[in-house]
């Protein structure tokens, strides 16, 4: 295992999604008396009782942006930050630590999502850096910028972060010393990597001075598909280190930084509605420390619906998977190699509460891990049956999810599932 601070048990709640800060729906906390970080204080028993070991928070740095439109409104969601301010919509730093000792005494650690490749330069309220200057990449002061989203630039890079800067660097690395040190979080979901860079990442790692800070990059690699190699080393700065496949740049850029990853392969692969397709990501990787670095989800904030708020948004849907095979689904990320992210509205929200805790008490039951192996036995469009081991090839199980189940006698049924249970395992 890549050393990213996680262990091969662990299990991530998503503990936000994209609507969280607006008003008047459910899941939403605008116009409630209490902070997101008491709500989930409140819900801990619940998240424990779920086999949750890493609670994964929003952004914990002020945003104070926003915009409205006839379709909508929205910011604040800590994506497009102001200040190193720990006081944010979300509560306040305070309840921030609280939240954290209490986690702490259950056995569940907290991460943060961390967003370092740009700022809201007009909103700043502290550390005050004039814009452009030497503290800023603005894309269009570049005479080679054409007004296209390339090299890491966010928001056509106007609001980019020069993190080469020493007074930038030095600033971020106090305010992530901050959430470790003085916060005591356990670690980081490094958001937009390929905006970061390689080396920022790894000496922010080093120099925050934290042994086992657990590191999850969101690294969602463009489709080769769609451009040529010279466009896509123009768009994605991966490519001129790790090749133009997507999947070899995952691994690339994991395997340099010793960080844990998203496997947007497993996304991508879920998201076929093919089960023949299915067994094709990271997480089945026959390199131990691919496999058990791959961390799993079906859906989060960004790709997925949110519950919805007043004006009838319901979140960023970006890549959403189909919602009519999610249990399926469920099962087969618990059933299956890799760290399993889930994600809160599917927990709290649109009612799979219940089975979701029970695949994860199977999980745990049949001692699945990140360092299992799966083994495809058979699958077409609509089928997949395969079996688990553990790292030493002993067998802990069986899953077969189809339409017309022909083998019977499960020991856990859903719509379209069927887990079986290794009876040495399981007596």
């Amino acid at each position: 295992m890549l050393k990213s601070g996680l262990t091969e048990d662990d299990i991530i709640l998503q503990a936000f999604h994209w609507n969280l800060t607006k008003t008047c729906g459910t899941g939403t906390i605008d116009g409630l008396d209490e902070s997101w970080y008491k709500i989930l204080l409140d819900k801990l028993t619940q998240i424990k009782k779920a086999g949750i070991t890493v609670l994964y928070l929003p952004p914990p740095w002020i945003d104070r942006s926003n915009w409205s439109s006839d379709e909508g409104y929205g910011g604040g969601e800590g994506y497009f930050w102001s200040d190193f301010d720990l006081n944010s919509r979300y509560g306040t730093k305070e309840e921030l630590i609280y939240l954290v000792e209490v986690c702490h005494k259950n056995n569940i650690r907290v991460i943060v999502d961390i967003v370092l490749n740009h700022r809201d330069y007009k909103n700043m309220t502290e550390d005050i850096w004039s814009h452009p200057g030497s503290e800023w990449n603005v894309a269009r002061d570049n005479p080679d910028y054409n007004g296209r989203f390339e090299k890491g630039d966010f928001l056509y890079g106007d609001h980019t972060l020069n993190l080469s800067n020493p007074i930038v660097y030095n600033r971020i690395l106090k305010a992530l010393s901050e959430l470790t040190h003085e916060c005591k979080i356990d670690g980081f979901r490094w958001d937009f990597v390929f905006g970061i860079g390689i080396e920022i990442i790894k000496n922010l790692i080093r120099d925050i001075k934290n042994k086992n800070i657990i590191s999850i990059c969101e690294y969602w690699p463009i489709d080769e598909s769609l451009f040529s190699e010279k466009e896509l080393l123009e768009i994605d700065p991966f490519v001129k280190y790790f090749g133009t496949n997507s999947e070899k740049r995952i691994i690339g850029f994991a395997k340099e930084t010793s960080l844990a990853f998203l496997d947007m392969t497993f996304k991508h692969a879920i998201n076929m509605n093919n089960f023949a397709k299915i067994d094709s990501g990271l997480n089945l990787h026959n390199d131990y420390d691919i496999r058990s670095s791959a961390v799993t989800f079906i859906d989060n904030h960004d790709t997925g619906y949110s519950p919805n708020c007043k004006l009838g948004l319901d979140g960023q849907k970006q890549w959403p998977c189909n919602s009519e095979n999610r249990i399926s689904l469920y099962a087969y990320m618990l059933m299956t190699p890799g760290i399993p992210m889930i994600y809160w509205p599917d927990l709290f929200d649109f009612g799979y509460r219940n089975e979701i805790i029970d695949l994860v008490k199977t999980r745990r039951k049949l001692g699945i891990n990140s360092t299992s192996m799966w083994v495809t036995i058979e699958k077409n469009i609509n089928h997949i049956h395969g079996l688990i081991h553990n790292l030493s090839g002993k067998l802990l199980g069986e899953l077969i999810i189809s339409d017309n189940i022909e083998k019977p006698n499960a020991d856990i049924v859903f719509p379209k599932v069927s887990i079986y249970f290794h009876k040495e395992v399981y007596e």
